[in-house]
Order: C-alpha cells, then sequence, then structure tokens
C-alpha cells in the first residue's frame, strides 16, 4: 500500500513538473500591451531566454524565476517583471530596489531613491551613481541627463557643461556617424572604443 501511493505521489510530481516545464506557456504582456520574455507556465514563471514565439522550451527547467508568484506576476517591461513580493530583471530578484516605488517610465528604471541601468555582465540592476529619480531623462548614442549632470552608460560626467552640452548632426561629407557633432561650451567630445574622449575645444602648440 505504502509502495502504491509513493508510486502516486512520484508520478503526480512528475506530471505537475512536465506541465511547468515543458507545457505550452502564455506569454506575458506589459500594461501597455508591449511584449516581454516572460511565460507562465501552469505553477511558475519563466524567463524565455529563445525567441519569445517559441513557447515550447527545451530548456525550460533551467531558466525558471525561482519564487516568482504565477498568481500576481506582472511583466514591467521586456526583461523586469514583479510579483506582489519582488521585482525581477530577468530570472533574479531585485533586493537593492525599492518595491513600492520602483517603476519602468520610458523605458527608464527608477525608483523613489535610484535610477538604474542593466549591466552585460550581471543580472542585478546597477545604481546609476548621483542622478535624481525625479528629473532624469535619457538622450542619444547613451547619454542621460538630470536637472544637475550629464552621464555617459550609467556614469556621471563632472566635466561636460550641462547648460550648453549638445549633441548635433553635421551637414557635409561622411557617414551619418562621422558628422556627429558632441560638445559643450568648452570642449568637443567623441566616443572611441565605446568609451567618451575628451578633446579640448582649444589648443595651443
Amino acid at each position: 500500500m505504502l509502495g502504491f501511493l509513493f508510486s502516486v505521489l512520484i508520478l503526480s510530481f512528475l506530471c505537475i513538473f512536465f506541465l511547468s516545464a515543458y507545457g505550452r506557456g502564455t506569454e506575458i504582456y506589459t500594461d501597455d500591451g508591449q511584449p516581454t520574455l516572460y511565460v507562465k507556465k501552469f505553477l511558475s514563471i519563466h524567463y524565455d531566454i529563445n525567441p519569445p514565439d517559441n513557447v515550447f522550451m527545451l530548456l525550460a527547467p533551467f531558466n525558471y524565476v525561482w519564487g516568482a508568484d504565477p498568481k500576481t506576476f506582472v511583466g514591467l517591461s521586456k526583461a523586469i517583471g514583479k510579483d506582489k513580493k519582488w521585482i525581477y530583471y530577468k530570472d533574479r530578484k531585485q533586493k537593492q530596489v525599492d518595491y513600492e516605488t520602483f517603476e519602468v517610465r520610458n523605458g527608464i528604471m527608477r525608483d523613489k531613491n535610484f535610477v538604474y541601468y542593466s549591466g552585460y555582465a550581471t543580472l542585478d540592476l546597477i545604481r546609476i551613481e548621483g542622478a535624481n529619480p525625479e528629473t532624469f531623462v535619457e538622450m542619444e548614442l547613451r547619454f542621460a541627463k538630470d536637472d544637475k549632470w550629464i552621464f555617459f552608460k550609467g556614469v556621471k560626467q563632472p566635466q561636460i557643461d550641462r547648460e550648453t552640452f549638445e549633441i548635433t548632426q553635421m551637414e557635409g561629407e561622411g557617414t551619418e556617424w562621422e558628422r556627429i557633432r558632441i560638445m559643450d561650451k568648452n570642449n568637443n567630445y567623441i566616443i572611441r572604443d565605446d568609451d567618451l574622449k575628451t578633446i579640448p575645444r582649444y589648443r595651443t602648440k
């Protein structure tokens, strides 16, 4: 009798695991109808590392969003979600953010204390130090600004004069990229090797 009950228990567990891991999933969208990479599958949430239209994920058991509550989980952006308790980036809980005030608005991730960006080599959202979450806005070419500073790739650029900073597209020959001018009243700037370089406006020999 005990052996039979044990077999039924194991079979039930395997059925639940199969439905949760390999069953057809329901794609999750944001409130404004944008698709996310999250999929709800029976008793679990998955972060779909495959193309969004592939709801049969062969590696599904390995991309669970561990601890996510499927009943309350909603998408905030393509790679950010939340449930009744946590904010998630991809498949990881973001314990460093303020849950109650965190939002994604106009592509900017912020809470009452900080602005965040997603790094390439980490699954944690990274604080943009010195940024004002109330006034932070994105610009072109991975620049951003708040009421005091200019930022590049999530890093404050104190050498840039915020009031006169501009990015312009010049007329003339050359590629579109070659005709971009990044400047303030003191310096020109160029992006080289994915880094921001300063070129003084006037040079003396």
